[in-house]
């Protein structure tokens, strides 16, 4: 097999059809339901295209980017790509095993085992250890929620707080419209270089770094997992959000 324009070989890790319960029992979900939350976004790449093995710069879509992409990385996938995937030509069975055929521009970032040098001993000896190091991919940033007690304060917060005054129900829903466009920025790489198209007057910002509070556009609040099958950083949850998408840092 020679993989082509960007694709890459991944392989679920995760079948997402069943959770582990405390007691140690597992759990059967039906994922007919909310599909976005249960797919097998999670995945080992097996192979990348062989005539760019480290780098693969390429226009991905609507952004030229560069795409960091080694074998043996932990993708994370984007669910709509994976899913058209399942049973279709992008789907390979060998042994038993599936493999799944996914452009690199629907990889949002990947996980890779990284050897660090602790210390060294006195006869010379060193000792290492291995650590998860988390790249971005495609222009992505992962944010992790962003709890602001100071957005009450706003118009849009102050009439909440005026309903629940009087004791009328707010959809939960409603209450975290007021702070779900806010996150702290965890893991950023480099920036898209350009778009093209109608996308052209897109800009990705080089003044974002990891720690900063940031807010973005609307309705862009969208989990890399979802709560069920969360796997990165001890099930943390983290918006996925491309850097175009973020509109101002804040400073208080």
């Amino acid at each position: 097999m020679k993989l082509l324009n960007g694709n890459v070989l991944v392989k679920p890790l995760m079948r997402n059809n069943k959770i582990l319960l405390q007691n140690g029992k597992e759990f059967y979900l039906d994922t007919s339901f909310n599909q976005g939350e249960h797919s097998e976004i999670v995945c080992e790449v097996v192979d990348i295209p062989v005539e760019k093995t480290k780098r693969m710069e390429r226009l991905a879509g609507d952004w030229e980017c560069d795409i960091d992409i080694q074998v043996g990385d932990i993708a994370y996938c984007d669910y709509r790509f994976i899913n058209l995937s399942i049973d279709g030509p992008g789907q390979f069975i060998v042994d038993g095993e599936k493999y799944y055929s996914i452009n690199s521009k629907h990889i949002f970032c990947v996980k890779r085992s990284k050897k660090i040098e602790r210390f060294t001993f006195k006869d010379g000896g060193k000792s290492f250890e291995l650590i998860d190091e988390i790249i971005m991919l495609n222009g992505y940033v992962l944010l992790e929620p962003y709890k602001n007690d100071r957005i009450w304060f706003t118009e849009e917060g102050k009439a909440i707080y005026r309903q629940l005054q009087i004791g009328i129900e707010v959809p939960r829903y409603i209450k975290d419209k007021v702070d779900n466009r806010m996150g702290i920025v965890r893991y950023i790489g480099k920036p898209n270089k350009r778009y093209q198209t109608a996308k052209s007057k897109w800009v990705d910002s080089d003044d974002i770094k990891a720690g900063d509070i940031v807010v973005f556009l609307p309705e862009r609040d969208i989990f890399l997992e979802y709560e069920f099958h969360a796997s990165l950083e001890g099930k943390k949850k983290f918006y996925r959000v491309q850097n175009h998408d973020i509109i101002m840092k804040i400073e208080f």
